[in-house]
């Protein structure tokens, strides 16, 4: 059964690794949001490349806790040749061979303890790979409408230098007919050399956000060229109170309970460690033979072995200490990243609130704006047709 186990263990690593090593595929064009949110639970990304390292240790470390208590089937060959000292020069076979069967009876607590362990262990490094892959979504989320936000600000950079490149030009024509003065001309020309750097910044952003959002993906080097906008909600909802969302959060945080089931980790392990001053009991079975027998050779010996800790020079408190520690690291950290979730969340809400605010100032804006251009496509109309009759 252990054979199996470990055979099947064998098989799955190997899997786990050749997808890390396999060559990723290129991205689609175009990219939609549905599509980038796929990538996060990527394997071979860096972040959940190291948890799932860990969880393969964790694996070894399972096989190993089973394997001490598993019966233990030893093999020892001996072959030799002595010289009597009670027969100068005449030399005798002395080969041996045995076999040995040893089987730990009682530990008194220990493998179980280690397996406990062993399952916490697991159980947190679980919740963490989910709080990670949470994480690349919202990485993910972020960089992709970093790069729509930023061909929406090239594209109303572009409008706005063709606008100052038309208010050049036309002022240009205007001082050969002696209708503007070479102030005017350089005011123009200066607002559209600002105008024309703007846009190159623009530029070099959407190159940027898609270089970000590509190593987001995994895919460093495979710019996503074209991103699909996807359907936004609506925003008209009713937002949850404060106390109500911190509660939510407190309570179905990943990362939260990865940190508790860790602190629960190292308490157990305490547990275990606490019981390495404890015997340990074993029975054993060897069949022996030799080639020369004497009056103390024994074809079969059956005992039951028992094992009792003395003195160990204060290593054992030592690792008790050590331990205790660590425990109080980690609760300072689960603390640390509790105030972070309650910060955050007070953040995002009073955020959310701001920005529901600026949407329907920009509502507003944009209706102006859509009457504005309406007024200025008239005029410019107007004083071209003027411009032409002059």
């Amino acid at each position: 059964m252990m054979i199996r186990k470990v055979t099947i263990l064998s098989i799955l690593l190997n899997l786990q690794l050749t997808t890390v090593s396999a060559e990723p595929q290129p991205l689609p064009q175009p990219l939609t949001l549905e599509q980038a949110l796929s990538y996060a639970g990527e394997a071979n990304s860096p972040e959940l490349a190291a948890i799932y390292s860990r969880e393969m240790a964790l694996n070894a470390e399972s096989g190993l806790i089973e394997a001490s208590d598993s019966t233990q089937v030893t093999l020892d060959g001996q072959i030799e040749w002595a010289e009597p000292l009670n027969s100068p020069g005449e030399w005798v076979d002395n080969h041996k061979a045995s076999i040995s069967i040893r089987k730990s009876l009682y530990d008194f607590g220990r493998i179980e303890g280690n397996h406990t362990l062993n399952r916490v262990e697991q159980d947190a490094l679980r919740n963490e790979l989910i709080s990670a892959r949470w994480q690349r979504r919202e990485q993910i989320m972020t960089r992709f409408f970093n790069v729509l936000l930023a061909d929406r600000t090239a594209d109303r950079n572009e409008e706005e230098m063709a606008g100052a490149f038309i208010q050049f030009d036309r002022i240009g024509e205007r001082q050969k007919l002696g209708q503007a003065s070479d102030l005017e001309v350089l005011q123009k020309e200066s607002h559209y050399q600002q105008v024309f750097l703007k846009r190159n910044r623009g530029i070099a952003q959407q190159r940027l956000a898609r270089s970000q959002l590509a190593i987001a993906l995994n895919r460093a080097g495979d710019l996503p060229e074209n991103l699909t906008t996807p359907e936004l909600p609506t925003l008209e909802f009713v937002l949850p109170e404060y106390e109500l969302i911190l509660n939510k959060v407190l309570s179905e945080n990943r990362a939260l309970y990865a940190m508790n089931r860790k602190i629960d980790a190292a308490q157990q392990e305490i547990s275990v460690i606490s019981k390495g001053s404890l015997p340990s009991i074993s029975g054993e079975i060897v069949l022996a033979d030799t080639t020369r027998p004497t009056g103390t050779s024994d074809r079969w010996r059956v005992g039951v072995k028992l094992s009792m800790p003395l003195y160990d020079g204060g290593s054992n408190r030592a690792l008790l200490s050590k331990g205790r520690a660590s425990i109080h690291k980690l609760q300072a950290d689960r603390d640390a990243l509790r105030a972070d979730l309650e910060r955050m969340v007070l953040s995002e809400w009073l955020r959310l609130q701001e920005l529901r605010q600026q949407a329907k100032a920009a509502l507003i804006e944009l209706d102006y704006r859509e009457l504005y251009l309406d007024n200025s496509r008239a005029e410019y109309e107007l004083e071209f047709k003027t411009d032409l009759g002059n």
